[in-house]
């Protein structure tokens, strides 16, 4: 690889980076020709198997495009780009029956690189109306992109009405709360206060002042943060919601994150154990209010849960929670309306969740 000085050292140019590159920087020819040796002895396998992930790749970009562009969410440069990483890929085949190795591997290379532009564009489309990547569970995967917008428009054109299941969710009576199952747990750490009440003086959906949940990780007075804080500072989780197989659920609501340390990770996170961590919906950014929507399919009957918890140092509220059942699931219609989501504001503390 050619390298230029410069001042303070030396500096090299990437044409092409992918995903991830090694670089080795010595001035030692033995270990120099002893990777050379490493390379080319395992450069023909890896020629072939990246060959061949690439055509397996292809065939499948190829066919979920095909779907999504039938159920009416099509990308305009999908023919192009389709196009572009077959005829990297018959190049890739060329050059390996060639002997030219790692010409063939480059070639897969991009090949994978074309057909990840189109699977990004795709799947920017299916997030782009929701509050979060992770907003339905098949929203996370390009194979699963068809799932997850027949599961949206179902929703969207469902002529049932829901069941509202999770009882408390409105924050508006915490005896209710509390007799319900609501429960909240806070990070014992010298120095900082924790806190999960009920706030007073929150607009409801209708513009009506009300309540709203708040959860609060502060310093005290003259008391430094912590250099270490346990990942969840304040915990609150909702009573069981029963499901059953075959379900389809929505999480609805509106969160807003009031402060947070600038410059860090900290915020507040949505999860439930449908979608378990890794769909959790994560605030990191100070500002009004926003709703938000999760979609779920149930698998198996289960009780799920909501959690609402504090990352880190901040100020979290929530509000309008709801857990919503569409009991046996909903029928795919042709054709998907589209939704609008509103925000509102709100401030004055009032009754400690217990």
């Amino acid at each position: 690889m050619p390298t230029r000085r410069v001042a303070g050292g030396v500096a090299l140019r990437l044409d092409r980076f992918d995903r991830g590159a090694n670089i080795v920087f010595t001035s030692d020819p033995d270990l120099v020709n002893m990777l050379r040796r490493r390379i080319a002895k395992i450069s023909g396998r890896a020629a072939r198997m990246a060959l061949k992930l690439a055509q397996s790749r292809l065939d499948r970009v190829r066919q979920v495009d095909r779907q999504l562009g039938k159920m009416g969410h099509p990308q305009p440069d999908a023919r192009r780009l389709v196009t572009l990483a077959a005829d990297y890929l018959s190049r890739a085949a060329a050059s390996l029956d060639q002997g030219a190795l790692d010409a063939s591997r480059r070639y897969s290379d991009v090949t994978l690189q074309t057909l990840r532009i189109l699977q990004r564009a795709h799947w920017e489309q299916a997030v782009r109306e929701t509050a979060s990547p992770v907003a339905s569970t098949w929203s996370r995967c390009f194979q699963t992109l068809p799932r997850h917008w027949e599961l949206v428009t179902s929703i969207r054109s469902a002529s049932t009405t829901p069941e509202p299941r999770l009882v408390g969710g409105d924050f508006e009576n915490l005896e209710q709360m509390v007799r319900s199952g609501w429960s909240s747990r806070r990070a014992e750490i010298a120095g900082m206060t924790m806190t999960a009440e009920v706030y007073r003086g929150s607009r409801g959906r209708e513009g009506v002042s009300g309540s709203c949940l708040r959860l609060l990780a502060q310093p005290d007075l003259r008391a430094a943060v912590p250099a270490r804080l346990p990942w969840h500072t304040v915990i609150v989780d909702s009573p069981p919601v029963p499901v059953a197989a075959g379900d389809v659920v929505r999480i609805s609501g509106r969160i807003r994150l009031v402060s947070a340390r600038p410059g860090s990770l900290d915020g507040g996170v949505i999860e439930d154990t449908l979608g378990g961590p890794g769909a959790g919906l994560h605030c990191r950014r100070p500002g009004g209010w926003r709703r938000f929507e999760l979609l779920r399919r149930v698998d198996r009957g289960q009780d799920m849960r909501i959690r609402v918890a504090l990352e880190g140092v901040g100020e979290l509220r929530v509000d309008d929670l709801q857990v919503e059942v569409f009991a046996g699931g909903l029928a795919v219609p042709r054709r998907s309306p589209t939704v609008e989501a509103r925000v509102k504001p709100a401030p004055r503390p009032v009754r400690v969740l217990r």
